[in-house]
């Protein structure tokens, strides 16, 4: 068999019933994978169409005795046990078994000279990468996040201004993950901070952005940043 009418004796792999009867067939097999492994032997520019033979032989060979039991058993009588690397069968099963991707390889590792080479980078090709690291914010961006948060979480900020800031902070996250900009200063009491945010309250000092970060920071320390932590002490301080 050449490399060129490899491709008919590959389409047996999926038509087996084309040759009969099953002795007939596992020794016509088992003939074929004998002459892909001499091909092997031999070297040079043989060994690639030999291994796709001997593969192409054992895609049959399997879809014949799906039993792995019956298989190595067929393998064994009929001589065709590899005892070189261990790896070589499955690969040359892949290689005949997969032609474009084979091919694919070969373009990409022209300097990969084996088919179990070859096999190795299809297999290392297939395994989920790793995600690259988020980005670490600069303390500007830290700056701009914070500002952002205010806009979205002061009750009298525009609808249309909030959801553009909420737009900017849903992109700071896919770039960074989960953003922490708060500080680990030390909390004030519940009752301190109710205290304090009255008295600017009191003062009608409240819808300056600026104060209203410094509140959000605070019931963010003391409350946590829960879902609602900010408009839950708001309201209840408002009820005072």
């Amino acid at each position: 068999m050449t490399f060129a009418n490899h491709a008919t004796f590959q389409n047996q792999a999926s038509h087996p019933e084309i040759i009969l009867p099953n002795t007939t067939k596992a020794t016509q097999l088992a003939q074929e994978a004998r002459h892909g492994l001499r091909m092997v032997a031999e070297g040079e520019d043989r060994v690639i169409e030999g291994w796709l033979i001997y593969g192409a032989a054992l895609l049959v060979g399997r879809k014949l005795f799906p039993s792995d039991n019956k298989f190595h058993d067929w393998l064994r009588s009929s001589n065709l046990e590899y005892h070189g690397h261990p790896a070589d069968p499955a690969a040359a099963m892949w290689a005949a078994g997969d032609l474009d991707a084979f091919r694919v390889q070969r373009g990409l590792h022209p300097k990969v000279r084996t088919v179990r080479g070859l096999h190795a980078r299809w297999k290392e090709a297939q395994k989920p990468q790793p995600k690259a690291p988020k980005e670490v914010p600069t303390e500007d961006e830290l700056r701009v996040v914070r500002k952002l948060r205010t806009l979205v979480a002061h009750p009298s900020t525009d609808p249309a201004i909030k959801a553009n800031a909420q737009r900017k902070l849903d992109t700071y996250t896919e770039r960074f993950g989960e953003i922490k900009t708060e500080t680990s200063k030390q909390n004030l009491s519940k009752k301190q901070l109710a205290h304090e945010i009255s008295k600017l309250l009191a003062f009608n000092v409240i819808n300056d952005w600026r104060v209203f970060e410094i509140i959000r920071v605070a019931i963010y320390q003391t409350y946590g940043a829960s879902e609602g932590s900010l408009e839950r002490i708001l309201a209840e301080v408002m009820k005072r």
